[in-house]
């Protein structure tokens, strides 16, 4: 491929920065806001440090271990074959996860915020259909894919560049911080993290950027720097414009309510901000499922997994058929048995940071070898990130331990049964 036609950094970095911000940011601030009122702001900088390491080792990884396949090219490389199937079969339960959770915001968005109780009344209908068209969409052609996504980009940044654009008008000296609420800002870490997941999206085409794998880490550091500050200053509009506990009480999508303009104007942006919320939320499951369809056909094409030879089956626009009605199966089943929010991101976040998980001790053994004390102790930091960001994820779910493993059964059994599937697609390689 000529340098022409690969990837700029600037580009690249508005490319990541395309994938992180999404539906996540305008459904968790009002849980957020719950959580911690109206500290909850500084939830995003706090992040931001929290997984800072982890972000840097993510990024190391792609010049550690160069090569497409992203972390399942890291761990195998840098553990064995095993481990990485392990990392990216967890990453695609993760996201997963991902689409559960979307679905139920998008749910609560229009029977809350929209009004359609019908929504509500025909829950698993309305679960069924969003699962089935969205399943079709992602058998068009590929081309057609993108045209769509890319249309709906501008409309999910509308209500951020909105709310941070009246800042200075609405900005108050007067608003009230709790001392108590500066304490349970870490109890909004679960919201928070979800709607980060993405910053390693960069990692998987680095083959396709200009300067190859030593431009990922930049890439991924300035775009995940950038939307800390783009999600801090939209979160701190809220809070100015509608106050902590009106944020808590009403999300995001009805900030224009409080304005104070003529009313015409009000409900003429509310709709409009509203409209483009609902279809970020759509937007965002349409882009995950995406992702999943592809990554589970990735793993099938590789023969990673049984029944390969079925999985890869495509349709006459090159689409994998039997991996999208697969992925499409098993979400209708996890929206089934999961109706909790905290639930579902909790599924997203132990499974994605399992994967990095797996990333770190890959690095863990290279910078071991190498002697690099430095590289050890960020790693080090990074192994503590994830294991802060499972156990709020973790504790999120329920106070009660016993619901919080029967909640979290369905992430468990899909790793089992991953791992049965890698096994016997491996014995059939060796009996080859």
């Amino acid at each position: 491929m000529s340098r022409q036609s690969k990837i700029g950094f600037w580009a690249a970095v508005l490319m990541n920065i395309n994938i992180i911000v999404g539906a996540g940011i305008l459904a968790m601030t009002q849980s957020m806001a719950a959580t911690a009122g109206a500290a909850s702001f500084l939830a995003w900088p706090m992040i931001g440090l929290l997984v800072f390491p982890v972000v840097w080792c993510i990024a190391q990884a792609s010049r550690v271990f160069p090569g497409e396949g992203g972390i399942y090219n890291y761990c195998a490389k840098g553990i064995n074959p095993t481990a990485g199937f392990v990392a990216q079969w967890a990453y695609l339960l993760g996201y997963m996860g991902t689409a559960t959770t979307l679905t139920l915001v998008l749910k609560d968005a229009l029977v809350h915020k929209a009004g359609l109780t019908i929504v509500g009344e025909y829950s698993m209908l309305f679960n069924t259909a969003v699962i089935v068209v969205f399943t079709l969409l992602n058998m068009l052609d590929v081309s057609k894919i993108s045209k769509i996504q890319s249309g709906l980009t501008l409309l999910k940044l509308l209500p951020l560049v909105v709310a941070i654009g009246l800042l200075p008008f609405f900005f108050s000296a007067n608003v009230s911080y709790a001392p108590v609420d500066f304490g349970l800002i870490a109890m909004t870490l679960p919201s928070a993290i979800f709607a980060l997941w993405g910053f390693e999206a960069c990692v998987s085409i680095s083959h396709l950027l200009k300067d190859g794998a030593q431009s990922v880490g930049r890439v991924v550091l300035m775009a995940f720097a950038l939307v800390i500050v783009l999600y801090t200053l939209f979160h701190f509009s809220l809070i100015h414009i509608m106050g902590a506990k009106q944020l808590a009480t009403h999300g995001a999508a009805l900030f224009p309510q409080f304005l104070g303009f003529d009313a015409n104007i009000v409900n003429a942006l509310g709709l409009g901000i509203l409209g483009a919320i609902i279809i970020s939320y759509m937007n965002s499951i349409f882009g995950v499922t995406l992702g999943n369809m592809s990554n589970l056909y990735t793993l099938a094409k590789n023969k990673l997994i049984t029944c390969s030879s079925a999985l890869t089956t495509t349709n006459k626009q090159d689409r994998p058929v039997t991996a999208g009605i697969a992925v499409a199966v098993v979400g209708w089943a996890m929206l089934y048995f999961i109706d909790k929010l905290s639930i579902s991101v909790a599924i997203t976040n132990v499974g994605v940071s399992t994967a990095f998980v797996l990333t770190l001790v890959a690095l863990f053994l290279h910078f071991w070898k190498k002697r690099n004390m430095l590289q050890l102790a960020v790693t080090l930091l990074g192994f503590a990130s994830c294991a802060m960001i499972i156990y709020y994820s973790w504790m999120d779910i329920s106070p009660d331990a016993t619901e919080r493993l029967l909640y979290a059964s369905p992430l468990a059994v899909g790793l089992v049964i991953g791992l049965v599937m890698n096994s016997v697609a491996t014995c059939k390689k060796k009996t080859k």
